[in-house]
C-alpha cells in the first residue's frame, strides 16, 4: 500500500497492482519515437499485464518505464527501456535494489532530469542501447527482497531472474547486479551464493558499503574479470568503511572509485551509474 502511494504521488496515472486489468499508458501508434525491438519489447509486456508508460516530449531523456507484477516476487517489479533499445545476442540485464523506501526512491524532475531516482535519465544518459534496467520494489529496509530471495542458494533469485527472461523474451548475455544505501544487504547476500556470483560481471555499491560487505569484496577477488564500482559521499556514514572496502580488493584495476559530495540519496545520479549502466 504504502509503494503504490509512493507511484501515485510520482504519477497518478497507474492504478494499484491489485486492481486488476491496469490501463493503457503506452502510444502503440509507433509516434512515441521508439526503436522496433524497443515497441515489440513494450507490447511482450503489456501481453503480461504490465503497464508501460511514456512522455513523447521525454522519450530522448528517459526511455520506457513499465511496472508490474512479476511471477514469484510479492512486490511491484520496474523495467527501464531504452528509447533506441537493441535486442542482440550481447543484450544485458541490470538489476538494481534500492535502499529504504522513501517517497525520494523514484523521484523525477522531469524539467532538469536531477531527481534523486530518475533512473530511465541515468540509463538514457548512459548511452547503452543493449541493456535493460530492472529494480524490484521493497519495503522497509529490503524486507521485500530479503523475503523473497534470501533463501542459503540463490535458487529464489535465479527463478526471478528466469521470469524477467520469460516475460521479455530475452536471453541475455549477461547480468550486473547494484544498490544503493541498504541495497547493500541483498547484494551482499546474493554474491554470497555461488549459483549467482558466478554468473555477475559486474556489480556496484552507492553510499552503502557498510561493514557487511565481505562477500562483495571475495566477489571482486574471486575473478580478474569481475568489475567493481564503489562510491561514497564526504559527509556519509560510510566514508571509512568505504575506504577499508576498496583496500580489501586486490587488484586495484578490478574497481573504480567514485568519492562525491553530494546528499546520500543523490549519490546515485552522480556516483557514476550511468557509467556503470554503460557497460565499461
Amino acid at each position: 500500500f504504502i509503494q503504490h502511494l509512493l507511484w501515485a504521488a510520482e504519477d497518478k496515472t497507474f492504478s494499484d497492482l491489485s486492481m486488476g486489468d491496469q490501463p493503457d499508458f503506452m502510444n502503440t501508434e509507433g509516434d512515441a519515437g521508439l526503436s522496433e525491438d524497443a515497441f515489440q519489447l513494450v507490447e511482450l509486456l503489456k501481453a503480461n499485464k504490465i503497464q508501460c508508460k511514456t512522455d513523447p516530449a521525454q522519450m530522448s531523456a528517459r526511455g520506457v518505464v513499465c511496472r508490474g507484477a512479476v511471477a514469484g516476487y510479492s512486490g511491484p517489479v520496474r523495467f527501464y527501456i531504452p528509447k533506441n533499445y537493441v535486442k542482440s545476442d550481447k543484450t544485458s540485464l541490470n538489476v538494481f535494489f534500492h535502499g529504504i523506501a522513501s517517497s525520494l526512491t523514484f523521484q523525477v524532475n522531469k524539467n532538469d532530469r536531477n531527481g534523486y531516482g530518475d533512473f530511465g535519465a541515468r540509463l538514457a544518459d548512459s548511452g547503452n542501447t543493449t541493456t535493460i534496467l530492472i529494480i524490484p520494489e521493497s519495503t522497509g529496509a529490503s524486507e521485500t527482497y530479503l523475503k523473497n530471495f534470501k533463501d542459503g542458494n540463490g535458487q529464489k533469485f535465479l527463478k526471478f531472474l528466469d521470469q524477467i527472461s520469460a516475460v521479455t523474451q530475452t536471453k541475455y548475455s549477461s547480468l550486473a547486479l547494484s544498490g544503493h544505501s541498504n541495497g547493500y544487504l541483498p547484494l551482499d547476500i546474493m554474491l554470497s551464493y555461488p549459483t549467482i556470483a558466478s554468473r555477475v560481471s559486474r556489480a556496484a555499491l552507492y553510499d552503502g558499503a557498510y561493514n557487511s560487505t565481505t562477500h562483495i569484496t571475495d566477489w571482486v577477488n574471486s575473478n580478474s574479470a569481475n568489475i567493481m564500482h564503489l562510491s561514497w559521499t564526504a559527509a556519509g556514514e560510510v566514508v571509512q568503511t568505504s575506504k577499508k572496502f576498496a583496500d580489501r580488493v586486490k587488484n586495484k584495476n578490478q574497481i573504480k572509485l567514485f568519492p562525491t559530495n553530494s546528499s546520500h540519496m543523490d549519490d546515485v545520479r552522480v556516483g557514476g551509474f550511468s557509467e556503470f549502466l554503460s557497460g565499461k
